[in-house]
């Protein structure tokens, strides 16, 4: 998990101000690529919070 938030990161600081700013549909909704980077960073907590919850309490 480590590893995929320490790749995501990187993706995301490798990309510019017009880059972030680029439009997209994603789940059927449109976005843009900074908000992808927010929700991944989101979705990843909650797996967090649920492993902990589950196995480590």
């Amino acid at each position: 998990m480590k590893t995929l938030q320490e790749s995501s990161a990187q993706l995301f600081n490798s990309l510019d101000n017009e880059q972030l700013e680029q439009p997209g549909i994603a789940s059927g909704k449109p976005t843009y690529v900074k908000g992808i980077a927010y929700i991944l960073l989101g979705h990843a907590l909650h797996h967090k919070k649920i492993l902990e919850e589950r196995y480590l309490s």
